[in-house]
């Protein structure tokens, strides 16, 4: 489990608990300028890294997405913190993890000129930022979503292989949204991932993994 607990000022405290509820670890995240952090989303990959995101406070920034990833005992590997162009508050509000270890993080970001808009960015296992995609409203107003849901799926194809799309979130009036291409439409954004393709042994693989972070 993952939140905000009081540390230096509030920090990301997340918690792993063992089969029958014994405390095993706890982690916090205190973010560069020591102020108010809050962890809004976990996920653990098929290795038992855990990975958390949500809102820390940059100073000059103000607050930024950041993504801690820690091993299966604990050991933090990596952060990795976004800032959109407007320098205005932003914050992560879901992640998921494909089955090659990439990372995909999306939430509220300011845009110069488009206020808050979506923004979904993908890491590589090493937290290296691969894209970001954005998505500002015709309206050039504050776009959010309703509910947030991130999530990587895979589908078989006839000839055996796997079809890896990235990940789908759930947005106001029932659009959707996947990184990568942008389309646009009178009610949907749609940012398509290229598919993936792997044998048939490599994707019985990813599936037990995607289906574990699911």
């Amino acid at each position: 489990m993952t939140g905000q607990g009081f540390g230096t000022s509030d920090d990301y405290t997340t918690i792993k608990y063992s089969s029958a509820g014994d405390t095993l670890w706890v982690r916090s995240y205190n973010g560069p300028q020591n102020a108010s952090d809050g962890a809004n989303d976990i996920a653990v990959d098929g290795s038992g890294n855990v990975y958390v995101t949500g809102r820390s406070h940059g100073g000059g920034t103000l607050y930024d997405y950041a993504t801690v990833k820690y091993d299966s005992a604990g050991v933090e590997r990596w952060v990795a913190r976004y800032q959109g162009s407007g320098r205005g508050d932003d914050a992560a509000g879901a992640l998921a993890i494909d089955g090659w270890g990439n990372v995909y993080v999306t939430g509220n970001s300011y845009g110069t000129g488009t206020r808050a808009d979506y923004a979904t960015v993908k890491y590589d296992s090493a937290g290296i930022e691969q894209w970001v995609a954005r998505y500002n409203g015709p309206a050039n107003g504050d776009d959010g979503p309703l509910r947030w849901r991130l999530t990587a799926r895979v589908t078989y194809m006839s000839q055996g292989a796997a079809m890896v799309p990235g990940p789908t979130l759930t947005m106001r009036r029932s659009s959707m949204c996947r990184a990568g291409r942008l389309e646009k439409t009178a009610r949907r954004c749609r940012l398509a991932v290229p598919h993936g393709r792997a044998s048939d042994r490599r994707a019985r693989r990813a599936a037990r993994e995607l289906t574990a972070n699911s």
